[in-house]
């Protein structure tokens, strides 16, 4: 559909990147960035990996994604939602006992976006799942 409207399309998967440097992250998307044709407009997708890390190194992470990507360029990320006690606290035993996973940040649909206007994005829409367990935040540098 959007080869049929004219628009170019290309995805670039980023493997084997330690998201716990944000220099590195900042650097390979450069190298993206410096390939294309001036005036593209960019989507970073991050799902899944803020639900682990402190709120201060997502905040990190993000302002050099910002930092990275072309004015006008888009993030689509998201984050675990905070549950009610007794919920959150059978997540958390299911997941860091059953699967052996590192521990989860629980945030609100407001302390995350918060965390993503921080890092210089502009929130253009929230959604969360019907469940309320997920907000995926669409945002735009």
């Amino acid at each position: 559909m959007i080869n049929d409207l004219g628009i170019r399309s290309d995805v670039e998967l980023m493997h084997g990147l330690d998201l716990r440097e944000p220099r590195l992250v900042q650097e390979a998307i450069l190298a993206v960035v410096r390939r294309l044709p001036g005036g593209v407009r960019v989507v970073v997708e991050v799902i899944g990996w803020p639900d682990y890390p402190s709120n201060e190194q997502v905040s990190r992470f993000l302002s050099a994604v910002y930092d990275a990507l072309p004015p006008g360029s888009f993030l689509l990320t998201g984050n675990v939602l905070r549950s009610p006690r007794w919920l959150s606290w059978l997540q958390r035993l299911f997941i860091e006992n059953v699967f052996r996973w590192m521990p989860m940040h629980y945030r609100t649909v407001s302390e995350f976006k918060g965390i993503v206007t921080g890092a210089g994005f502009l929130v253009l829409r929230e959604s969360i799942d019907p469940n309320r367990g997920f907000v995926v935040v669409t945002a735009q540098k």
